[in-house]
């Protein structure tokens, strides 16, 4: 008895066609999953839908994960920034100040939470990991 049933079809030219001509697996196994009536679980589409959204929060501390160097690169997971800013990059808690952000390359004043961006540092050291 199955319990759960999914199908995977490879869509490589050549390949998704002979799974449809006679003989081939594609339709049998097509034919079992539509005959598995007693499958009452939510269908991948439906689970994912009902997954809550992430809830970004604006109001938190500026939190980005970052490459190392004096442009650093990353998505704004928490808050927003703008040109001048004071920050403090963890867990060395190194001073740095935002001069230059770029968003999509195009130079911008700000930047809020869910976008990714590069931010041109001053006073960046080695050893960074996360900016706080």
């Amino acid at each position: 008895m199955i319990g759960k049933a999914a199908q995977i079809i490879s869509v490589r030219k050549g390949e998704f066609e002979t799974g449809f001509e006679r003989g081939g697996k594609t339709c049998e196994h097509a034919m079992l999953i539509k005959t598995a009536a007693w499958y009452s679980e939510p269908t991948v589409i439906e689970y994912l839908d009902s997954i809550p959204s992430f809830n970004r929060s604006i109001d938190g501390p500026l939190r980005i994960p970052i490459e190392m160097g004096t442009i650093v690169m990353g998505k704004i997971a928490s808050e927003c920034c703008g040109v001048g800013d004071r920050c403090v990059i963890m867990p060395n808690r190194t001073r740095v100040q935002v001069t230059h952000i770029y968003y999509e390359d195009i130079e911008a004043d700000s930047c809020v939470c869910g976008e990714n961006v590069r931010l041109k540092l001053k006073n960046v050291k080695e050893e960074v990991y996360f900016f706080y």
